[in-house]
């Protein structure tokens, strides 16, 4: 079968990147463990261990996916950092605060495409849950960066972030039944930007019932209403009706170039609306 490229007006002219992937954390199939500390409190950090010397990246990597599976029980969920440096006080949080809830047979991805790491690095995680002791399973796997491939992005910011009650913010997102009905400001971005991660989480500090049925978390921009917003990205998802409660999220890098200052919105509409959850949206920029 060919496939036709677009004309170059409209960004055609294919460029075939030949690279590779490092993976990270793959002591095991399902990872590395992770333990948390006290409730609501993040635990040690928990080195993914790469291909480098002492564990360390050993390439430059342009983007990567962080995955989790096998938490303690169905209702377990918490936040999740992912950090460089030495694994103590001198480790500086590269992403922050993952809402992560996966049940104990469930898979959780999320992906930073174009976040640069230089080799030599070494990378950690750690995480807070509802409970003590929690644990849950971690591994990446990174694209190793070539000429070919664009600049990417230095620094990934998380917007409206918070840690109290291990939940993502405090910002109450309703579900409505119908697209455009129910833009909700998550934050005005603090920097230019060049592309965006969302996710859902849990805004209730303890589990709580949600209706089964399929649904989607949009991305927008701009305005100022319920109403009003650019939609950029929809990203469907299944509620359950019992934990882990949001399922089968591509929680994928969305290009899009912003400028300080914009109001960053999300939505979720669905066949039954009411329910409210919390989104999670981190910011990509140069510097």
């Amino acid at each position: 079968m060919r496939i036709i490229s677009p004309p170059a007006a409209v960004g055609g002219g294919a460029v075939d990147i030949d690279t590779a992937y490092e993976s990270f954390g793959n002591a095991a199939a399902k990872g590395t463990q992770i333990v948390s500390g006290a409730a609501h409190t993040k635990g040690a950090w928990t080195q993914l261990v790469a291909s480098g010397v002492d564990g360390a990246v050993g390439n430059h990597l342009t983007g990567f996916t962080i995955t989790a599976c096998e938490a303690g029980s169905s209702t377990t969920r918490g936040l999740m950092d992912i950090g460089v440096g030495d694994g103590d006080g001198g480790t500086t949080v590269l992403i922050p605060n993952i809402s992560v809830m996966v049940g104990t047979v469930g898979v959780f991805s999320i992906a930073f495409d174009g976040l640069n790491l230089a080799a030599g690095q070494k990378l950690w995680a750690r995480w807070q849950s509802q409970g003590s002791g929690a644990t849950i399973w971690v591994r990446g796997e990174g694209e190793i960066r070539t000429p070919a491939h664009p600049p990417g992005f230095a620094i990934c910011e998380l917007l409206a972030g918070g840690t109290a009650n291990s939940v993502p913010n405090s910002v109450d997102l309703a579900f409505v039944a119908a697209p455009d009905t129910g833009w909700t400001t998550v934050a005005a971005l603090p920097h230019d930007a060049g592309a965006f991660v969302v996710n859902l989480g849990l805004r209730a500090n303890a589990g709580t019932s949600f209706s089964p049925q399929r649904a989607v978390l949009r991305l927008g921009y701009g305005g100022v209403g319920a109403g009003d917003a650019v939609k950029v990205h929809d990203s469907p998802v299944e509620v359950s009706g019992s934990g882990p409660y949001f399922r089968s999220l591509v929680a994928r890098t969305i290009r899009k170039a912003l400028p300080a200052g914009t109001r960053i919105a999300c939505e979720v509409y669905a066949g039954a609306a009411g329910d409210v959850a919390a989104p999670q949206v981190w910011a990509l920029r140069a510097a």
